[in-house]
């Protein structure tokens, strides 16, 4: 799947789930303009497989982030929700 296919498959998914949707994988940033997503949310959106219609199913994409997170990133801060 292109690059372009699995920016859209996401920007799909986020805009389905937005305002904590992505749960302790997103954060306020640090100087409130923004939220700051964890580097194994961009991780997954490479990787995850996509359905049918080109889109994540969201409980296969979250653990596919908590996967990846813990094998590639054991050193990054996650906030408990």
């Amino acid at each position: 799947m292109s690059i372009a296919h699995r920016l859209s498959a996401f920007i799909f998914f986020a805009s389905r789930f937005r305002n904590g949707g992505l749960g302790k994988w997103e954060r306020q940033s640090q100087d409130g303009s923004g939220i700051e997503i964890h580097p194994a949310v961009i991780d997954a959106a490479a990787s995850c497989p996509t359905g049918k219609y080109g889109e994540f199913d969201k409980d296969m994409f979250l653990s596919t982030v908590e996967k990846i997170a813990k094998e590639k990133y054991p050193e990054e801060e996650v906030e408990q929700q």
